[in-house]
């Protein structure tokens, strides 16, 4: 049995020689991990069925030309739209990941958004990456399919990048992590 350490907050980089093509070059935020199961959101490479969150605005009924690009969270729950945002605003359902990350998924983030409220920097994705009880802690411990490798996340690796630079930069943090913790 693999021994439980949360890794919510902490960014993942698949590992350069990751199989699995949903993965491939992936960059994800892990937004709960209880020894229950995880589950994160895919923050580096936008949707390529939704075209801006004033697409998904209009289809909930609000005008908005919001010309802002939605990233592919992951392959379950593809009518979920997450805001992943800056810590400045939030509502009762809002859930805090980091000190200066918050998700927020429900009409009220939507409604500010759509009015021109709401945090400073915001990043919808749609669907969710999740991990049963224990998998994704066998995932990084035992290195299956090439795993993956972790750092903290930070506002900017976060919200300045994305693609392969963002994948890029987590995993040259996520590796001088790894090296260091080998030195020590």
């Amino acid at each position: 049995m693999v021994k439980h350490r949360s890794l919510q907050g902490q960014l993942l980089a698949a590992h350069p020689k990751r199989s699995n093509l949903y993965l491939n070059r992936a960059v994800v935020l892990v937004v709960e991990h209880t020894v229950l199961g995880a589950w994160g959101l895919q923050i580096n490479f936008q949707h390529s069925r939704v075209e801006n969150l004033g697409q998904i605005l209009e289809n909930q009924g609000l005008v908005s030309g919001l010309d802002v690009p939605v990233y592919f969270g992951g392959q379950y729950h593809h009518n979920r739209c997450f805001i992943l945002h800056s810590s400045d605003w939030s509502c009762e359902t809002t859930m805090k990941v980091t000190e200066d990350l918050y998700i927020s998924a429900d009409m009220y983030i939507l409604s500010a958004l759509a009015e021109g409220d709401g945090p400073k920097l915001i990043r919808p994705i749609v669907g969710l990456h999740q991990w049963r009880r224990g998998e994704l802690d066998m995932e990084i411990s035992e290195d299956i399919d090439h795993g993956w490798l972790q750092c903290d996340s930070t506002v900017s690796m976060v919200f300045d990048l994305e693609s392969d630079e963002q994948w890029q930069q987590v995993l040259d943090h996520a590796t001088r992590n790894r090296v260091n913790e080998l030195w020590s």
